[in-house]
C-alpha cells in the first residue's frame, strides 16, 4: 500500500495574495474617533480620504451616504465605505448636522474622543478614516459595493478589535498613536476578510473564496516574469478559458492579461525605487524581454519613465 501525503487545507496556501495587495495598497490610518451620540446633533463627514469604516458600539446610529437612503445600524453592525464619499452619522433621523470645521477643538493625537450633546448617550460610534497611497487601492477594493454592512454575529475578533480600539483611544497611554494605526488597519482588514468568504463578492477581496480565480492570482503573484497566457492559467485553476476570463471582469474589472500587466508594474515600481538593479535588470525581473517594451508599458501605467519614476523616489 503506498501512503500519500496529506494535502494542505484548503484555506492555506504558499502565496498570500490578499497579504500582497495589501501591502501594495500602502494602506495609512488618517483619523480615528469615538463619538458619543447624546441625542442633539450628527457630523457630516467630507468623504474625502480612500475609504472609513464605523462600528457602532452602543445603541443605534443612522448613516446616510452620499446619493444613497439611510442606513439603520445597530450596535454591533461594522459599516465599511470602500470608497469613502460624503456621509453623515447621527442617532436618529432628522437631526442637524455639524460639519468636521464645527466640531469642538481636537486634542493633538491620532484617537480622539467627541461627545455631540448634551444628557445620556444614546448611541457611541467608532470610526476610523485610512489613506490609500497607492493606486492598487483599487486593485483591493475595485468594484466592491459603495456600503459593506456587516453584523458583529459574523466576526467575533472584528468586535474584540473595536473594543480594543476604542480603549486605547480612551486610555491615551504612551505608544497611543502606533498602536491606534494598528487597530485601525487590523480591523478594517478583518473587516474585508468577511468578504473573502463569500465567493459572490465581486471584488480581488470576495474572489479569494473563489477557488479557481484564487489559484490563477497565486499563480500570477508567485511568478510575474513568467508569461503567463489565459489558457495555462484555466489549466491551472480547472475551468475554461472563457469561464476564467469572465471570473477576472466580475470581480476585478480586468482580464487576466491586464491584472497581469498591472501586477508586473507593481514589482517593477518596488524594484526602481528600492534596489540599485539596472532597468533592463528590471525589465527582465518583471517579463520584459525588451528594455523599450517595458519602458513603455511603465510610462503607460504611471505616466512617467521608469527612470524618472526612479529619480522620483530617490530625491
Amino acid at each position: 500500500m503506498t501512503l500519500e501525503p496529506p494535502k494542505a487545507p484548503e484555506s492555506r496556501s504558499t502565496t498570500d495574495v490578499f497579504s500582497e495587495v495589501l501591502e501594495a495598497a500602502s494602506m495609512e490610518t488618517a483619523f480615528a474617533a469615538v463619538t458619543s451620540l447624546h441625542g442633539a446633533v450628527g457630523v457630516a463627514l467630507p468623504g474625502d480620504l480612500d475609504a472609513a469604516l464605523h462600528v457602532v458600539l452602543h445603541g443605534r446610529v443612522f448613516v446616510a451616504v452620499e446619493g444613497k437612503p439611510a442606513m439603520d445600524l445597530e450596535e454591533g453592525c461594522t459599516l465599511v465605505l470602500p470608497v469613502d464619499r460624503p456621509h453623515s452619522v447621527a442617532d436618529a433621523r432628522g437631526r442637524p448636522l455639524l460639519s468636521v470645521d464645527e466640531l469642538p477643538s481636537l486634542p493633538p493625537g491620532l484617537g480622539v474622543e467627541l461627545r455631540l450633546g448634551d444628557g445620556p448617550a444614546r448611541a457611541t460610534v467608532l470610526t476610523a478614516a485610512f489613506r490609500m497611497k497607492s493606486r492598487w487601492t483599487t486593485g483591493l477594493l475595485r468594484v466592491l459595493p459603495d456600503a459593506v454592512v456587516l453584523a458583529r454575529d459574523e466576526a467575533a475578533r472584528r468586535w474584540a478589535l473595536a473594543a480594543q480600539l476604542a480603549d486605547e483611544i480612551h486610555a491615551r497611554s504612551p505608544g497611543r498613536d502606533y498602536l491606534v494605526r494598528r487597530y485601525c488597519e487590523a480591523l478594517l482588514v478583518e473587516a474585508l476578510r468577511t468578504e473573502v468568504t463569500d465567493s459572490r463578492s465581486a471584488s480581488l477581496v470576495g474572489g479569494m473564496g473563489d477557488r479557481g480565480l484564487r489559484l490563477a492570482l497565486e499563480a500570477i503573484h508567485r511568478d510575474c516574469a513568467r508569461e503567463w497566457t489565459v489558457e495555462e492559467l484555466a489549466r491551472l485553476s480547472a475551468t475554461s478559458r472563457s469561464a476564467l476570463a469572465e471570473r477576472f471582469r466580475r470581480r476585478l474589472g480586468v482580464s487576466p492579461r491586464q491584472y497581469l500587466i498591472d501586477w508586473r508594474m507593481h514589482r517593477a515600481s518596488k524594484l526602481l525605487g528600492g534596489t540599485d538593479l539596472s532597468v533592463a535588470e528590471v525589465a527582465a525581473a518583471t517579463g520584459y524581454a525588451s528594455e523599450p517594451a517595458f519602458s513603455r508599458t511603465f510610462k503607460r501605467a504611471t505616466g512617467v519613465s521608469p527612470g524618472r519614476f526612479r529619480r522620483s523616489r530617490q530625491g
